[in-house]
Formats: structure tokens, C-alpha cells, sequence
């Protein structure tokens, strides 16, 4: 009422700030602060406004809201309400609040997420038609390729989760919308990947999420491979990865809005940018260290704009996991390398002699030596290259790790209340 009720004057206030009063020096008067209470004397002082107060008033759009509040009070009080119960808890999630019996009703800027399946199908069904997807592909089909896609894909759609606000992560399937899909990290990975897929979605149909389908499909692709004809199992010696289910799909991309990777291993990336966007995920750096090591995806490298992939000579679309990164990375002599790619003149580094490519955020990890503070998630400290280290020297203790790691990123974003996790007991 009183901003629309009185003109406003620029002037300075008895400290030598700029303040705003009431043309005339009229108008309501506030009690003057600190004062003596032991008296029954109040003195009083002009009500004042700041600039940023009376900006809404240069603005005509802005102006009719000032005046609807100013006018009916209802308005406001419920306006102020919903405001209020965003600006608390829009850093939550839609399942993070102890519900008192008081609670809205869930918020669209919260991004609800549907119900799951009531019947998802068994994971060893799940498992078996994603076998036979990759033996009965044909002859003509590059399958080899397709295991450190599906990796890529699983990876690209968790990797999103944000703890600063509990945003992101593969829950909702959201990947497979704008913004998400068309962002550069995503450049053949999405499309192609769904396409791979497609033939195990229409197999269980509605009973089986595009969110549940993308993770499991990585996960299987880590742990066991995928058979080959006269052949056991692959990856003997990776842990078991657990598998928890109950994601939904999302009908939209909206909350994916800004969620873009800072980091590409551009040559713009630095060290302080890479902790910083490892940190937001939750995870500790020797957590984000490991999971460098997955499978990648060469054809999604080269869709990027790269030459390839550190795996390009060796076995990357093998499908076995095993600490080798971590040995290339550190045997290696590596030299500057440009293409002229699809985004511009991409910039990465090359081993001496060999067709085996690595980013600036690959190199990043050797570049750091000086101890990290875990920044409260545990009481470690470490340096990137001494982890690096580890990993190369004992296969055993880098599949350990990225078994633990993986589970954690796939699940980061299956909360349920405050604290807990849906897939926390799941072994």
C-alpha cells in the first residue's frame, strides 16, 4: 500500500547511502530502532523505501503487480505462500520434505516425476533380451561398437545429478529430451542409443521405463559384457554391479534446463573447473577419478569433434572393463593434436606415434599433485595423480572402486525423504 500510495523522492540517508522517502516528508512513521525500552517514550521516523523497492514502479508490467497486492490482500497472501514454499524448497527435490499432514500438493517447479510401473519386468528378462539384441544383430552391424555406447549413454543420463539442488540425474529418462539430447556431451549417444534399445522397450512395452532400460543396459554392459558365441561371460573380475529398479519416464526435458556439462575437455577446461563440477555431484574425487576409467564410446568422441578415443588401438569396443585408461594415461608420451571437427578446431592430445587421443580433462588428472580436500564429503585427502597411480598399478582395486562409484552415480537421484535412498539396501 505504501509504495503505490505515496510519491517517493530520491535522497540520502544520515549514513550516505541512497534511499527514497515520501515527497513532503509525509506520510506513516516507523518507532526509531534501538531505543531506550526502559522509557515509555517512542520516538519515531519516517518510513523509507531502497531503489530496488521503488523500481518496480518504472516498470509497467511490474507496476499492475504492485497494485493487484496493494489492493487485495488474499492475492498476496497466497501468492507469498506458494513464493515462499518455492524459494525453501526448490533446492529439495519433490520427495524431500517430511510430510506433517500440511504439505501442497506437489509443485510443477518441483518437476514431479509419474508413477512407476506397477509390474516392471524381472531383471534377468531385462538381461536376456539385451543379450540377444547384441548375438542377433547380424553380421553387418557394428555390436562391438554398441557396448561402450550403451556405457556412454548410461553414464551421460546419471552423470547430470546435481546434490546442490537435487536436480538431475537418468530418474525421468529426461536425456531424452531438449535441452538435454541436443547439449555437445550428448552428440551420438542419444538417438543412437535409444535406437539400439528400442527392440527391448517395445519387448516389455509400458512395464519397462526408458530410465530403468538405460541404466540397466550400461550396467549390464560393465559387469558381464555380452556373450559371444563359444564364449563365457566377459568381465569375470568386475564386482558386481547391483541393479535397482523403480525409475519412471519423464514427459518432458524441463528440468534438465540447466543442468549442461561445464566440462567437454576442451582446452578451456582447467583443474578448478573439473573439482568444482565433480564436487556438485556428491561424489569424492576418488569416486569421479574411477569412473574416468568406464568405457567410452569412440564413435561419441569423434561426434564431438575429437580424432577418437584413448581406446582406439586397443580394446575399447571389446566391452571388458578393466584398468587400462589409467595405464595409457600414464605410459604414454602426449602431444598437442587439432582437427578440424564438427564444433570448430578441437584441440586434444595424441600418444607419441600411435592413434590413441586424450582430452584436456584426461590430462588434467596428472597435472594435479597438490592435496585435495575432499570438501566435507569424507576426511581423505588425495591428489588426482596419486590416485591415477593406484588405479594403474592394481586392476583389482580400480574395478573394486568403480563397481562402488557406479552404483553410487546411478543411484545418487533415487531419494526418498530427507536423507534416505531408495536403493541404499540393494546389493
Amino acid at each position: 500500500m505504501n509504495l503505490v500510495n505515496f510519491d517517493w523522492v530520491q535522497e540520502t540517508s544520515t549514513g550516505g547511502l541512497t534511499q527514497w522517502g515520501v515527497v513532503g516528508k509525509g506520510g506513516p512513521r516507523a518507532p526509531t530502532p534501538f531505543q531506550d525500552n526502559s522509557t515509555d517514550f517512542v520516538d519515531s521516523q519516517q518510513i523509507m523505501m531502497l531503489t530496488t523497492d521503488v523500481a518496480w514502479l518504472a516498470d509497467s508490467s511490474y507496476r499492475q503487480i504492485v497494485q493487484k497486492f496493494a489492493f487485495d490482500l488474499q492475492a498476496f497472501s497466497t501468492t507469498f505462500e506458494n513464493v515462499w514454499f518455492k524459494l525453501t524448497t526448490q533446492d529439495m527435490g519433490y520427495n524431500r520434505c517430511f510430510d506433517t499432514g500440511d504439505l501442497p500438493p506437489v509443485q510443477d517447479f518441483q518437476h514431479p516425476l509419474p508413477a512407476p510401473p506397477l509390474n516392471p519386468p524381472p531383471k534377468e528378462a531385462v538381461e536376456a533380451a539385451i543379450d540377444a539384441l547384441f548375438m542377433n544383430a547380424g553380421p553387418q552391424v557394428e555390436v562391438e561398437g554398441w557396448k561402450p555406447l550403451m556405457v556412454t549413454f548410461a553414464y551421460n543420463c546419471a552423470q547430470t545429478w546435481r546434490v546442490t539442488d537435487h536436480s538431475g540425474g537418468c530418474n525421468g529418462a529426461r536425456i531424452r529430451f531438449s535441452p538435454g539430447k541436443d547439449w555437445r556431451a550428448n552428440a551420438g549417444v542419444v538417438d543412437e542409443g535409444m535406437a539400439i534399445l528400442q527392440p527391448v522397450k517395445e519387448k516389455f512395452g509400458d512395464n519397462l521405463t526408458w530410465a530403468d532400460l538405460i541404466v540397466q543396459a550400461g550396467t549390464y554392459v560393465l559387469t558381464n559384457g555380452i556373450n559371444k558365441p563359444n564364449t563365457n561371460v566377459l568381465n569375470a573380475d568386475v564386482p558386481s554391479i547391483p541393479f535397482c529398479p523403480g525409475r519412471s519416464d519423464d514427459t518432458d526435458g524441463l528440468d534438465w534446463a540447466n543442468l549442461e556439462p561445464i566440462v567437454f575437455g576442451d582446452f578451456s577446461d582447467d583443474i578448478v573447473g573439473l573439482k568444482d563440477y565433480w564436487r556438485r555431484s556428491g561424489l569424492n574425487f576418488r569416486d569421479m577419478v574411477a569412473l574416468e576409467g568406464r568405457l567410452r564410446s569412440p564413435d561419441q568422441q569423434r561426434a564431438m569433434g575429437y580424432a577418437g578415443s584413448w581406446a582406439n588401438d586397443t580394446f575399447a569396443k571389446s566391452g571388458t572393463l578393466s584398468n587400462e585408461y589409467f595405464r595409457v594415461l600414464t605410459s604414454e608420451e602426449w602431444e598437442v593434436f587439432e582437427l578440424d571437427g564438427v564444433f570448430d578446431t578441437q584441440t586434444q592430445f595424441k600418444a607419441k606415434g600411435k592413434n590413441i587421443f586424450m582430452k584436456k580433462s584426461d590430462l588434467l588428472l596428472l597435472e594435479d599433485g597438490t592435496q585435495v580436500p575432499q570438501d566435507g564429503i569424507t576426511n581423505e585427502s588425495d591428489d588426482l595423480r596419486s590416485i591415477v597411480a593406484d588405479f594403474a598399478f592394481d586392476n583389482s582395486l580400480f574395478l573394486e572402486h568403480f563397481a562402488l562409484s557406479w552404483k553410487k552415480l546411478m543411484n545418487a537421484d533415487r531419494m526418498n525423504g530427507p536423507t534416505s535412498n531408495l536403493c541404499a539396501d540393494v546389493a
